[in-house]
């Protein structure tokens, strides 16, 4: 405690967290989907100076508000057009998500709690490596967490109250109605559980939603005065139909979750069983409400997105600040009492010597046994294999930590070392992920074929699939044969139908005398577009699932 109050606690959390989000932002491609996606709209947007209008391979595309790609467009335009670029204000909302946890565990418990939490919540595994991935959800966590910041800080002074609800604004302009229903609903059943449901109406929700109408609705008024059935488009099919309907195909079990948020949580997810124990150990204390208030803030959009019927990894991440808290403040209790002999900190304890055993035994095995699988002999992964020695070293000290811990019962011990390796961990593999690139994310690789062959009239064509980051790697527009893509806003129908090609017979007409074209397809795909040429197809490059022919 005396360290913080002798270097100060927010500069000292602001400095270690953006050492380890801004660190190798740039190293390796936009990964395919959303990241790439997300980047080529952004692109699009800043080369065209229509900062209205978000459009996709120059289709217009109203899947999402536009304030991640305002962020986006923006740092193109102070960054150039780079990956760096493309996810630095990913990292700087990631950044600020931290900020916003350790002046609520500030607020709720105390200076030192939040710090840890903020710690906590820097090294937790999905909020880290989404930091560094370009989605909308790290902006609308960090909007979740400010308005529940304001929130808890009590609405009845006018600045918390404006702040709430421009936090709200902004979460709507990041995702729409989610954005506010997320919050609503957390405050809304911690109220009703502690019996002060009244309150709920009593925080000027009427006046509060006409200021965020008055943010937001310059923006879809306009577009949807633009784009006639604009707004049945998007609140039904992007909205309604997103969480009632499996449209998207993007399904998932109801179980979905379970394992994400178990393997999102690392290196905390041990922890559980201390964290539930402490959630049942605050009777008649004020951090009792602060417990339960974080609880629902975990349950509540775990239920929420278990039911719908649209799931994908990130929707998660709202809920970590919430782990990282709880996190924060059982590490501050264990730093306030040095010697924990409760069994359910010894279980985690245990649980997390275990767990350093099988990740050191499957490190081994990948170290040893890598060399010999010929399906990657094409690719350079020694910068993986010595990052699995690192790996195994941060194993090998983990274990050794639990295990003086458990002998100790000093629990405080252990901590910092898991936070600290965790991190380098992750800093390591993100560094690393170069490597293996093309196994993640072909486009870079059959852009660097295409530029070396590219000339003026040549045409690039996407059969089957689309690989987002390709316009923004090669500033061409690409043509998608059978690959469904949304033209009903485009004001010329047949020029838009010239790059949405919906018959794949129509994938003949590219293939005559004298036509170059590039075209990217998926490997399973090979037999039957070799059909539909009629001649022979070079092949200029080709990862697992992918691959670039070349006709003329």
């Amino acid at each position: 405690m005396q360290t913080l109050k002798k270097f100060g606690d927010w500069p000292a959390l602001l400095l270690v967290s953006s050492l380890f989000l801004f660190s190798f932002l740039g190293s390796h491609g936009l990964m395919e989907t959303s990241e790439a996606r997300y980047a080529e709209i952004s692109w699009e947007m800043a080369r065209s100076g229509d900062w209205t209008t978000p459009r996709y391979n120059f289709i217009k595309h109203f899947h999402k508000p536009p304030l991640i790609y305002w962020a986006t467009a923006a740092s193109f335009k102070l960054f150039g057009e780079n990956e760096f670029a493309a996810r630095f204000p990913q990292a700087l909302f990631g950044l600020g998500g931290i900020m916003a946890t350790f002046f609520l565990g500030k607020f709720l418990f105390d200076t030192l709690a939040g710090f840890l939490s903020g710690l906590a919540l820097l090294s937790t595994m999905e909020y880290f490596f989404i930091s560094r991935y370009l989605v909308t959800d790290m902006l609308l966590a960090l909007f979740i967490t400010l308005s529940l910041l304001f929130y808890c800080k009590g609405l009845a002074k006018k600045l918390n109250w404006w702040l709430f609800f421009l936090s709200l604004s902004g979460a709507m302009l990041t995702k729409g109605p989610v954005g506010v229903l997320l919050p609503a609903m957390i405050i809304g059943l911690d109220l009703v559980i502690a019996g002060k449901w009244r309150e709920f109406f009593r925080l000027g929700w009427g006046r509060g939603l006409l200021v965020a109408a008055a943010i937001c609705g310059p923006w879809f008024i306009w577009l949807c005065w633009k784009n006639p059935g604009l707004l049945q488009y998007f609140v039904f099919f992007h909205t309604i139909d997103r969480f009632f309907s499996k449209v998207h195909g993007r399904p998932g079990s109801i179980f979905y979750f379970i394992p994400v948020f178990l393997i999102g949580l690392l290196p905390w997810t041990p922890l559980l069983p201390s964290l539930i124990k402490d959630y049942f150990s605050f009777n008649g204390t004020p951090e009792k409400g602060n417990n339960r208030f974080l609880a629902v803030w975990i349950i509540g959009p775990l239920v929420f997105f278990s039911l719908s019927g649209s799931k994908l990894v990130h929707y998660l991440l709202p809920i970590f600040p919430a782990t990282a808290l709880l996190t924060g403040k059982m590490w501050r209790d264990l730093i306030m009492e040095p010697e924990d002999n409760r069994p359910t900190i010894r279980l985690s304890l245990s649980l997390y010597l275990a767990g350093f055993l099988l990740i050191g035994v499957f490190l081994t095995a990948f170290f040893i046994y890598t060399p010999r699988f010929s399906g990657w002999a094409q690719y350079d992964l020694s910068p993986l294999r010595n990052a699995s020695i690192f790996l195994l070293f941060f194993c090998c000290a983990g274990m050794a930590a639990a295990w003086f811990s458990i002998k100790t019962n000093r629990a405080a011990f252990f901590f910092p070392i898991a936070t600290l390796g965790f991190l380098l961990c992750c800093l390591v593999v993100a560094r690393s992920i170069s490597s293996v690139e093309p196994l993640l994310s072909p486009t870079p690789v059959f852009v660097k074929k295409i530029k070396e062959h590219f000339k003026p009239g040549d045409k690039i064509i996407a059969y089957k699939c689309m690989l987002n980051s390709l316009p923004f790697y090669t500033g061409e527009r690409i043509i998608n044969v059978s690959q469904p893509r949304e033209i009903l806003f485009e004001e010329d129908q047949e020029e838009a139908g010239r790059y949405v090609i919906e018959n794949e017979n129509s994938l003949k007409n590219f293939f005559e005398p004298g036509k170059r074209i590039f075209l990217v397809i998926k490997r399973r795909h090979l037999e039957e577009v070799r059909g539909l040429a009629g001649h022979p197809l070079s092949i200029l490059s080709e990862t697992p699932s992918y691959m670039l022919l070349y006709g003329s």
